[in-house]
């Protein structure tokens, strides 16, 4: 009795924390190098959830799109609070949607490591644990589940949604300027249960040129008539590789590597300068872009 009476204390604590501690405490991540690590939240992460917090004191509910450079760990981030919810809410449930099977099932599989490698003394009975869908028993009765943005389907109806993910949207397919999932993600939203604290919805993509729905979304997420929130009530975010500061070349020049379209590059050089770019910074960008056409 005295053992799970700890335990409850526990986990009780644990729900106080600020999401940055909780992540460090309680979520284990693998690294490109197989090194199982606590998730130490990065620059950007830290920056979305800054914006997370703000919005729930500011309106109770969360809106955010967010325009980002490769490899920046915004799904994991929306992961990590998502799962977070899941579990520590009663009857609590989540969705993300991708634009291919196998970017859903990465993006799955790191739900399914924080479950597995979270301390015994807060995992939860699971009734379903499978590829698509990780459901906790009664009475939590929480659940979190993953679907692939190729058709009209039936995800998303039948039930309410919490929290939504949807990812590499700029890359949904479309047929004549359609999404073709288009009914299954406004399914989703409009399963979303109003009045209820702590609603989210975050939809993020690198670009893709202007024709797709998630660049006409962009559109209307800009700031409108004074408000930090765009005509839909969404918040953009925009996050360029340059903001990492890893992202560099110590003590090394531009000149020094490829640049591929050397027009391209004339073009492109002083805009980056502008922004703040360095010679370092550039320097990996080059070396970058000529990793990426090999």
């Amino acid at each position: 009795t005295v053992i799970l009476e700890t335990l409850a204390t526990e986990c009780e604590r644990a729900k106080k924390l600020p999401f940055k501690d909780w992540a460090f405490q309680f979520l284990k991540i693998r690294t490109v190098k197989g090194k199982i690590v606590p998730l130490a939240l990065n620059i950007v992460q830290q920056a979305i959830d800054d914006e997370w917090e703000f919005q729930l004191k500011d309106r109770g509910y969360v809106a955010i799109q967010v325009l980002k450079a490769r490899k920046m760990g915004v799904s994991t981030y929306v992961q990590g609070k998502m799962y977070r919810a899941v579990l520590e809410n009663e009857g609590w449930h989540a969705s993300i949607m991708a634009h291919e099977d196998g970017s859903c099932r990465l993006i799955f599989e790191r739900t399914q490591k924080f479950a597995e490698l979270l301390p015994d003394a807060m995992k939860r009975t699971k009734v379903r644990n499978n590829a698509k869908e990780i459901a906790y028993a009664p009475p939590h009765d929480s659940w979190l589940k993953v679907n692939v943005a190729k058709a009209m389907g039936g995800f998303g109806r039948g039930g309410d949604y919490h929290m939504n993910h949807f990812s590499e949207t700029s890359k949904w397919p479309e047929i004549r300027g359609q999404i073709i999932a288009e009914g299954q993600a406004a399914a989703i939203i409009n399963s979303m249960p109003e009045g209820v604290f702590g609603t989210a919805v975050l939809d993020e993509s690198t670009a893709n040129g202007k024709d797709n729905q998630f660049y006409r979304d962009w559109q209307a997420s800009q700031p409108h008539q004074g408000s930090r929130y765009g005509k839909n009530g969404v918040r953009a975010m925009f996050f360029p590789w340059f903001v990492f500061p890893s992202y560099r070349l110590v003590g090394k020049r531009p000149a020094e590597y490829w640049a591929g379209n050397k027009d391209e590059w004339a073009q492109q050089e002083p805009m980056l300068r502008k922004m703040g770019c360095d010679d370092e910074q550039l320097a990996w960008e080059r070396l970058r872009r000529k990793q990426r056409e090999q």
